[in-house]
């Protein structure tokens, strides 16, 4: 059976048709042409009525999704311009050390114990040690590139980790719609 709806835009459930409508299913047959069209008009608008507040709530949620999308794009651009600012910084870091580093290498070289250059002509200028310096050049090297390597990593997977979970968090709690939230929201922690 059919609910019948009445200017207000309030259904009237169907059990109570005898004691709330005139047009309950006794008097159907009572209904002028006039009066029917009337019923089937008072219906097809609350039924767009419906229609416009469903459309209504998606826009509302559109709103909020662009809003959080204009912040997620400001805090992005403040992000790009502190790294462009650290880039900067490092690179020229980067261009002090490549001019001192060589100079720097050659000067502790030559400085060490390995070379005598005030030998007398049939000695020898390097000292037969001189395998040691390399021995433990190189293994610092690998020590300290080995360790920079795997720290950068774990942080870099840290960072990566806590910035998905923290932005997917805020985007679900910013009012984004019910499936984004069932569907999205179960692999982390909300």
């Amino acid at each position: 059976m059919h609910t019948i709806f009445y200017p207000i835009y309030r259904p009237i459930p169907p059990n109570s048709y005898h004691t709330a409508c005139p047009v309950c299913p006794t008097h159907i047959n009572t209904l002028t042409e006039p009066q029917i069209y009337s019923l089937m008009a008072q219906n097809d608008n609350a039924f767009n009525i419906q229609t416009a507040e469903a459309s209504l709530r998606v826009a509302e949620a559109s709103q909020r999704d662009s809003k959080a999308t204009k912040t997620i794009a400001e805090d992005s651009k403040l992000v790009a311009l502190a790294t462009s600012r650290d880039s900067a910084a490092m690179r020229t870091i980067a261009a002090v050390t490549i001019l001192f580093l060589p100079a720097t290498f050659t000067a502790t070289l030559f400085s060490t114990t390995f070379f005598n250059f005030q030998a007398p002509k049939h000695e020898r200028v390097v000292s037969s040690w001189v395998w040691l310096y390399w021995l433990v050049t190189v293994l610092l090297t690998i020590v300290i590139h080995s360790t920079r390597y795997f720290t950068s990593r774990r942080k870099e997977q840290e960072i990566t980790r806590k910035t998905l979970s923290s932005g997917i968090r805020s985007w679900i709690r910013s009012g984004t719609t019910e499936w984004v939230r069932r569907n999205l929201g179960r692999g982390f922690k909300l």
